[in-house]
């Protein structure tokens, strides 16, 4: 419409210009950086064959090679084991030390291909020292050969040494079984927390290798026992008997 034969025209939108970035340079931007919350806006992810390496509702983590990130909220719908190649409209969040990436005004997800692969991801050996010196980052790790200890100041693993690491329970961390007296485990995890500047890890999984040691299979457990995948999500027993992976039974991790 027109005033005094003016006319208006339309507003037109900002052009939003997006840099790319890869898994690798997410993870050296936040290094240093654990106080406070920064955010990069307006990235373009690009992915060339990204392993999920744990993946619980909102909470996604990602690897390729060395290098792990979490996705927070994206959108992307995957499990662990899905390979993600393309690219991601979104912004990158420094969380206290942890690279996340998040929405921003302009996401979009559709440019990514999920490549379901049925392959089961493998842990990286570590220390706890590797963990509280933040290394590993939101990726996939397993501590081996400790026992499980609660005091006032919440839940740890502890070495031969008597090193301590602790736990922490925030998605995606689980509980630790509650009848960890005297028994051996490896444990699992991501270590995606950090704490006064140590790394935490949020375990996953718990496999006790005390009495006997080693995994069972599947078939050997008792019938009524409830079965769930890596994830915390329950499995009936039909398809955990006919399809690959690792599951948890009675607190212990399980191999099919």
């Amino acid at each position: 419409y027109s005033i005094n034969g003016a006319t208006d025209k339309p507003q037109e939108k900002p052009v939003v210009t997006f840099a790319d970035i890869t898994i690798a340079e997410a993870a050296a931007w936040v290094v240093g950086k654990t106080s406070g919350i920064v955010y990069d806006n307006n990235k373009r992810l690009v992915l060339q064959r990204a392993e999920v390496v744990y993946s619980n509702g909102g909470a996604v983590f990602v690897r390729e090679g060395e290098n792990a990130v979490e996705f927070y909220n994206l959108g992307v719908t995957c499990s662990s084991g899905d390979v993600l190649s393309g690219e991601i409209r979104c912004s990158l969040e420094n969380y206290y030390g942890i690279a996340e990436f998040i929405k921003c005004d302009s996401t979009d997800v559709t440019t990514v291909t999920v490549t379901k692969t049925g392959n089961v991801p493998v842990p990286v050996e570590v220390t706890m020292d590797d963990v509280k010196s933040l290394k590993h980052l939101c990726n996939l790790v397993v501590v081996k050969n400790v026992t499980v200890a609660v005091d006032t100041l919440g839940t740890f693993i502890k070495d031969t040494a008597g090193n301590k690491l602790q736990l922490r329970t925030r998605t995606p961390g689980i509980e630790a079984p509650q009848d960890f007296a005297g028994k051996t485990y490896d444990v699992t995890g991501i270590p995606a927390y950090i704490y006064k500047g140590e790394g935490q890890l949020c375990a996953i999984a718990f496999t006790d290798i005390g009495e006997g040691g080693g995994v069972a299979d599947i078939t050997n457990d008792a019938k009524t026992s409830l079965i769930y995948d890596l994830q915390g999500r329950r499995v009936d027993r039909a398809t955990a008997n006919t399809r690959c992976g690792i599951y948890i039974i009675n607190g212990k991790k399980v191999v099919r």
